[in-house]
């Protein structure tokens, strides 16, 4: 009987002490379950180090955070009717349906479009266009940034901020792999 209760008291301790696998896992991108990484979406690797390349990337919306406060001629107005445009090399695959009617400088503008835009070159170069509209002739340019939206070592944002002389956009993210 002793030596039972002892033998029981000695297995007790051992299956006690037992190491945790996951103290010597390190997942960088994931969590460990039973010593092995489990990655989070976009990350591959024993270590859920190595980021795949998204075999898409929707644009959710655009924020015009920022534009030049004056235009570069003299004659238009002071309170712009903005929209933009989203080029692929010279194709538009976005352009806003609407304009901002006497947009303020000041003030943030959001484009939601709808359905998102799709990138399916992540890796390709797209540009931002902002126009004023005029009714009655052709529309005036107010700017434009050029953007890549995936990079190998990005981490996927949900959104970043771009700009460039005096213009600043926030485009939102949303990914598949």
């Amino acid at each position: 009987m002793k030596k039972s209760l002892l033998f029981i008291a000695i297995l007790i301790i051992i299956v006690s002490c037992k190491r945790n696998d996951c103290d010597y896992t390190n997942c960088i991108n994931g969590n460990c379950i039973d010593g092995s990484c489990n990655c989070y979406p976009g990350f591959t690797g024993e270590k859920c180090d190595i980021q795949i390349t998204p075999s898409l990337i929707q644009i959710t919306k655009i924020d015009l955070i920022t534009f030049p406060s004056g235009y570069f001629d003299e004659e238009a107005e002071p309170n712009p009717d903005l929209y933009i445009c989203v080029l692929s090399q010279d194709s538009i695959i976005y352009r806003a349906p609407t304009c901002f009617t006497d947009a303020v400088h000041e003030q943030t503008y959001s484009f939601i479009p709808d359905p998102p835009i799709n990138i399916t070159d992540p890796k390709g170069k797209y540009k931002i266009y902002l126009y004023d509209y005029d009714s009655a002739d052709e529309d005036d340019y107010w700017g434009s940034l050029e953007f890549t939206p995936y990079s190998d070592n990005n981490q996927f944002p949900m959104s970043e901020i771009l700009g460039t002389g005096g213009l600043e956009f926030k485009v939102y993210y949303s990914y598949e792999w």
